[in-house]
């Protein structure tokens, strides 16, 4: 399948609207309509048509797909009351999504700087900005498990929350924005792409 800007650009408002997802919570009872795991799985779906402009970007899909499952069991587990037993092992997706979203966004100001558009210094910047708030939130939920000090648990979740739609709205403008840069560039600037999932497995080097 042939690249061309229509296709990167799509993909990367999907990244935009994935962080929309991730960062937004809107709770029906225990179950989560705007669930993290559909966050992570528009994102995904994005990355499998910008794999082939940045190489670390197919690895950086498999930490995704791994990050999908464990949000789509940790959503199950919050419906059906096992969540508090996945928290004792979730540090280990927390490191992961810390990864996922530092180099995410280094990927793309890596892209952004190829094609000479302008937002590559603040795409690295937000993704310090995200590694950084998912390690604030990860202490914040072991905090909440081995303490009960409610009044200030109280303050650093609302400050939490603030930061988190800081980072959402910081990610999302300067992702659309590099999107619209996108448009800019001509099509013979993108070299011949395929979809991750349409990759020949015979080994004869042909594509699907």
């Amino acid at each position: 399948m042939t690249s061309n800007i229509y296709e990167v650009r799509s993909a990367v408002k999907k990244i935009a609207w994935g962080f929309f997802l991730l960062h937004m919570s809107v709770h029906l009872g225990p179950v989560d309509i705007l669930p993290d795991w559909a966050g992570y799985a528009l994102i995904v779906s994005a990355l499998a048509f910008v794999v082939c402009l940045e190489e670390d970007l197919k690895r950086l899909r498999t930490v995704g797909i791994a990050l999908l499952v464990w949000n789509v069991i940790s959503w199950i587990g919050n419906i059906f009351g096992f969540s508090a037993y996945l928290s004792y092992v979730g540090i280990i997706p927390a490191i992961g999504s810390m990864y996922f979203f530092y180099k995410l966004f280094c990927e793309l100001a890596d892209l952004s700087d190829k094609y000479s558009c302008r937002q590559g210094s603040s795409l690295r910047f937000w993704g310090v900005a995200n590694a950084t708030l998912s390690v604030v939130t990860t202490a914040v939920v072991y905090l909440s498990l081995l303490f009960s000090i409610e009044d200030i648990l109280i303050v650093v979740s609302a400050t939490t929350l603030a930061l988190s739609l800081f980072a959402m709205l910081g990610s999302m403008i300067t992702l659309f924005s590099f999107a619209g840069a996108l448009k800019d560039v001509p099509d013979n600037n993108f070299p011949e792409n395929y979809i991750a999932d349409d990759v020949n497995h015979f080994g004869d080097g042909s594509v699907l």
